[in-house]
């Protein structure tokens, strides 16, 4: 985690939802208890219980912990008005114009721009994710040299993320790892995705290349259930990169734009097991 000395030429911010808001500048200890859940296994047949339990508990002695938090960050990586979100906007637009071209068959396509499954971004999407485990994505539009750039300003915020919440093993290893990414184009005739997971990921995230007035929100569920009922909503801003656990409900609002513009945004999930996230907790402070 950057210390109160730390300097950054970009805004970033690590939200823990249900928990707490911190960013550079503030004091907080991330990751109490990667020792315990990295590497300490229960042993069965141990008379004493749980060993691990019983380490979380040591660490937990003479402090104000916040249990099972949920790390969001939100950083702008890019600038609103730089050339590369124009670029990078082109480049899917073109990209998923090709593809509707190839879909037509003679007739105007009648598939609406939302995330029905006969939806025409719906078969978008699903041709990305064909591409991607047929290992051919990076011969398509992810090969183009700036959405390279964009796959590294996304490995170097995971990065950063799992050194705040104190997995750094998992930090170290994520330019080994496969990163599924996806365009999405949301229109001005209500597309939007409803409420997911993403089971087999690391980390899950998004990047915004455009967002015109009205683009639809990402939603982000109480993890706690519905006893609770509680939601944030983070409205997309152009250049800016969102990343959350992928086992946190989320959901995309419709989109209302206007003049043919379109919220256009790269998705992406990091191949991994979700499970990482799932114990972030964070020490407020600790008594001498």
């Amino acid at each position: 985690m950057p210390s109160s000395s730390s300097s950054s030429s970009s805004w970033c911010t690590v939200v823990l939802l249900l928990g707490t808001l911190f960013n550079h500048g503030t004091h907080v200890e991330g990751g109490l208890f990667s020792t315990a859940t990295d590497r300490v296994e229960h042993i069965e047949g141990t008379c004493g219980g749980d060993t691990r339990q019983e380490e979380i508990a040591s660490a937990m002695h003479n402090s104000m912990t916040l249990l099972w938090a949920s790390p969001i960050l939100s950083k702008q990586i890019v600038a609103e008005d730089s050339e590369t979100n124009k670029i990078i906007t082109t480049l899917i637009l073109d990209d998923f114009q090709a593809f509707n071209e190839s879909i037509r068959t003679g007739t105007e396509s009648s598939c609406a721009l939302g995330s029905s499954r006969a939806g025409l971004n719906e078969m978008y999407f699903r041709h990305q994710r064909k591409a991607f485990e047929g290992g051919l994505s990076r011969r398509g539009i992810f090969g183009n040299e700036i959405m390279r750039q964009l796959d590294a300003m996304v490995r170097a915020a995971a990065k950063e993320y799992f050194e705040s919440i104190g997995k750094n093993e998992v930090a170290a290893s994520i330019s080994e790892k496969p990163i599924f990414m996806w365009n999405g184009i949301h229109g001005s005739c209500g597309g939007g995705h409803m409420s997911h997971v993403h089971k087999g990921s690391l980390l899950s995230g998004v990047f915004y290349s455009q967002a015109p007035e009205g683009s639809g929100d990402i939603v982000f569920e109480d993890p706690r259930g519905a006893s609770f009922d509680n939601r944030i909503i983070l409205p997309p801003r152009q250049g800016t990169l969102i990343l959350f656990p992928p086992w946190i409900t989320h959901s995309v609002s419709s989109s209302c734009t206007k003049d043919g513009n379109f919220r256009v945004a790269v998705s992406f999930n990091i191949v991994g097991e979700w499970e990482v996230t799932a114990d972030a907790s964070v020490t407020m402070f600790r008594y001498e």
